[in-house]
């Protein structure tokens, strides 16, 4: 197991509070937005969609929405993006830029540098610095997260939660040990099988986290299937139609994972620890 990656996945709670001040650092000014949309690159992408699925239903104002890509940008006219990308070279979010800008919306950026850095300077944008010493840019998951809500705040469209992210932190600070003793005990349950990981609203992103490193670390022959359960029916694993034979109980095994918090953040963040820490286990 990788020291330097396993410090960053227990430094998470470090990391939201670093991130809300980074955020106030960068000093950017409220705006009335008529929406925001969280663009992030293929490794910053799950820290957007956690902050979307955290906002779910607490806005008054117009919703929160994600880019897959480019083309989703095309009626952003009045609307504020965040631009995530830890490496500030991902193109799919330098094209989302591009279009944004060409379509009327501001910007705001996060990164460590680069491209990105380089062109919302250009536009005067207000730039989020990330920090560089990250082990790998998966690590900076907290900070992505942090940035996409407090982006939404600043369009007016959804309430700050800034003493949720707080409380969060000291959460997940005292699960440490849990957390570690879980993964543990779930790295061995799952290993040498081929696993699935299935998760519904909040748990959909987490469960994405899940899914990257941990199937191509379980190329065994037997099946697995793993439903991330927040309590709020997300152990269902999604619509009917994207479920495997192992969701309606054809052959393979299947674990139900309890993810533990008392709010979004809590929930969202707790799994997304535990998924790392048991992908670390896994690749031992």
């Amino acid at each position: 197991m990788s020291q330097p990656a396993l410090d960053d996945v227990l430094g998470l709670p470090d990391h939201l509070r670093d991130a809300l001040w980074r955020v106030e650092s960068a000093r950017i000014a409220p705006v009335e937005a008529g929406g925001v949309m969280l663009c992030g690159g293929d490794t910053d992408r799950v820290g957007c969609d956690l902050a979307a699925a955290a906002l779910a239903g607490r806005g008054d104002g117009w919703p929160v929405s994600r880019c897959a890509d480019p083309g989703d940008v095309a009626s952003i006219s009045g609307q504020l993006m965040l631009c995530a990308s830890y490496s500030g070279g991902d193109e799919d979010v330098l094209d989302s830029l591009h279009v944004a800008v060409s379509a009327g919306a501001r910007v705001i950026a996060a990164t460590t540098g680069g491209q990105l850095a380089d062109r919302a300077r250009e536009l005067a944008a207000p730039v989020i610095g990330l920090p560089g010493l990250l082990s790998t840019p998966r690590a900076a998951t907290g900070y992505v997260f942090v940035a996409g809500v407090e982006v939404a705040a600043l369009g007016g469209v959804a309430p700050r939660i800034a003493d949720e992210i707080e409380a969060a932190a000291d959460f997940l600070k005292t699960s440490r040990d849990e957390l570690i003793e879980r993964a543990a005990n779930l790295a061995r349950e799952l290993g040498g099988s081929r696993i699935e990981v299935f998760g519904e609203g909040l748990m959909a992103p987490v469960a994405r986290r899940w899914r990257d490193p941990i199937v191509e670390l379980s190329p065994g022959p037997g099946s697995v299937a793993v439903f991330l359960d927040d309590g709020a029916g997300s152990q269902n694993g999604g619509p009917a139609g994207n479920r495997s034979p192992a969701l309606t109980g054809e052959g393979s095994d299947v674990i139900r994972v309890e993810v533990k918090g008392e709010t979004p953040t809590e929930l969202g963040l707790y799994g997304v620890m535990l998924g790392d820490l048991v992908s670390l286990e896994l690749a031992g």
